[in-house]
């Protein structure tokens, strides 16, 4: 019975990937227009590159830099996305359609601030933003900073050698740690964690191309929001992972209505994200999923309602 239940929970996962492969990243979807276009052009010379870098020794990602110089506005692409990621986790419990539609309602008023990201840019940004997005304004602050550092720390004056610093890291530790300040906060790492999601796989993207190349999107470590919580508990995709917190909440439902804290889940849907066959496309799955569907309860709608469990009794707080 335990195996049968875990090769179910295994088919979930695989289910949920299979969606996340066909699904728009929430941030994607809510660019700017002369932003979005770009999107399609990166992906398709990143595609075109691999296929000649694995066949050729005299390809080089230097290649893929030049390539990716050549598209206009990439490098104010790139900062949209590090200041969105930074801005989304700044909110405890997100609703993505107003943050990121309220970052794309206000891009022309940011560009100043993209093409030159400065304290005093980032405090008047903060006081654009107030508290229409839902983060308390300390915590707003926080990310905008974070915004900041990204791009003083991370990047060159030369869009190339942006490009290239992200391209030289060889595995995904590496490149964390080159993102990470000092004494980072808590949410630079969740930002850090939904950055590497939208840069570091070729259906969003493909910025961080040796990380692709090399697979190294395969050891993500999730964010773990509300809605990736709720789909993992829910569709009984965390009977995969065989220990004493799965019991518990077996246990609990089997007494009704089962309610849990949302920090005392994510170590369990973090290790449930975890055994997917590619973690990236799981969260972004099952995120979606998540947002549309299971928050709403519209099971007869939901994309994997073949092999849910149907746990509509948990809750997350």
């Amino acid at each position: 019975m335990i195996d049968e239940a875990r090769n179910e929970a295994l088919n979930v996962l695989e289910e949920t990937v299979r969606y996340g492969s066909r699904t728009v990243e929430v941030a994607l979807s809510y660019l700017p227009d002369d932003l979005s276009y770009i999107v399609p052009q990166i992906r398709g010379t990143f595609i075109n590159f691999a296929n000649r870098y694995r066949k050729s020794r005299e390809v080089s990602l230097l290649d893929l830099v030049e390539e990716y110089g050549n598209i206009p506005k990439t490098e104010i692409l790139l900062r949209y996305i590090i200041l969105s990621s930074s801005v989304a986790t700044a909110v405890e419990r997100p609703k993505y359609d107003l943050i990121y539609s309220t970052i794309r309602d206000a891009y022309d008023e940011l560009l100043p601030f993209l093409e030159r990201p400065t304290w005093r840019g980032a405090r008047k940004t903060l006081n654009m933003f107030g508290d229409g997005i839902g983060a308390r304004r300390d915590e707003l602050g926080t990310a905008l900073s974070n915004f900041v550092n990204s791009t003083t720390r991370f990047a060159k004056p030369v869009l190339y050698k942006r490009i290239a610093l992200i391209g030289k890291y060889r595995n995904l530790k590496d490149f964390l740690r080159g993102f990470m300040t000092d004494n980072a906060s808590l949410h630079r790492t969740k930002m850090l964690g939904l950055l590497t999601r939208i840069i570091g796989h070729e259906t969003n993207i493909p910025f961080a191309g040796k990380i692709i190349l090399r697979k190294e999107y395969l050891k993500y470590d999730p964010v773990v929001d509300m809605y990736t919580a709720l789909v993992a508990l829910r569709s009984g995709a965390f009977l995969a992972v065989d220990d004493d917190r799965t019991k518990r909440v077996l246990n609990a439902l089997k007494q009704g209505s089962a309610a849990f804290k949302m920090r005392k889940v994510v170590p369990l849907v973090r290790d449930t994200v975890r055994l997917a066959r590619d973690p990236m496309l799981y969260e972004k799955g099952a995120s979606d999923i998540g947002r549309n569907y299971c928050s709403k309860l519209m099971c007869g709608e939901c994309p994997i309602r073949h092999v849910c469990k149907r746990f509509t009794s948990i809750e997350v707080r």
